[in-house]
């Protein structure tokens, strides 16, 4: 009987060594983190993941500055309020914290930042809601309602831009959440028109347009299934 051999020369040879490197290797970069790199291809290809990322970094570092604002707005609200007013003083400050001292009151040494500023604003309340008062008073009733609602519609700006820098909404969604949280900011914070008729009318003008937003969609889902068992 003839004799076969088992061992392949020439180009088999070479191609019978890729298959087995490949297969069995472990210092082949491309086969060791195939993950890696399809999420690196992905992200280099894709720009909706870029753009994302992006987004996702901004609002991380968002929410740090925010953080690092509380605490720090915390720490200085603690400290004593007569010896940090002395030092403003005996360095010759430009801004020292005379105008937080309540009339009438008296501030010893254990007394906080806080604590004074919460005195200050029981005795004379906020000085927003002071200014907007004194103005509200000179402004006719019709024009009063202009100023409500660029008012809101402010409000309503502020949380747009952040919802459409800092989160991955669309507009229409994310208009939506802004109309709402801006109602809710207006109801709270001081405006040009006294009573709660207004407060209420633009808190609930967002809830109308979301529920019937709700009312449509399901509408159309229902329209849809109807036609797809048909």
């Amino acid at each position: 009987m003839p004799h076969y051999v088992s061992h392949l020369s020439g180009p088999a040879a070479g191609q019978g060594d890729i298959v087995f490197h490949n297969r069995f290797s472990r210092n082949e970069p491309e086969s060791t983190y195939p993950a890696l790199q399809w999420v690196l291809t992905v992200i280099g290809r894709d720009t909706i993941v870029r753009k994302g990322i992006f987004q996702l970094i901004l609002l991380l570092s968002l929410a740090c500055i925010c953080v690092t604002g509380f605490f720090f707005g915390k720490h200085l609200l603690q400290l004593p309020f007569r010896a940090s007013n002395d030092a403003l003083h005996k360095d010759g400050a430009p801004f020292t914290l005379d105008f937080l001292i309540p009339g009438g009151a008296y501030v010893d040494e254990k007394t906080t930042i806080g604590d004074v500023i919460r005195i200050r604003l029981k005795k004379s309340g906020s000085p927003f809601d002071s200014f907007l008062r004194a103005v509200s008073d000179q402004i006719p009733s019709r024009y009063r309602y202009i100023g409500d609602v660029l008012l809101f519609f402010f409000w309503t700006l502020c949380f747009l831009s952040f919802l459409r820098v800092f989160t991955f909404m669309g507009y229409g969604r994310a208009l939506r959440t802004s109309l709402f949280f801006g109602g809710i900011v207006y109801y709270f914070m001081p405006d040009l028109s006294p009573g709660r008729g207004d407060d209420i009318v633009f808190l609930l003008f967002p809830v109308l347009i979301i529920l019937i937003r709700f009312y449509l969609v399901q509408r159309n889902r229902a329209k849809e299934k109807i036609f797809r068992k048909q």
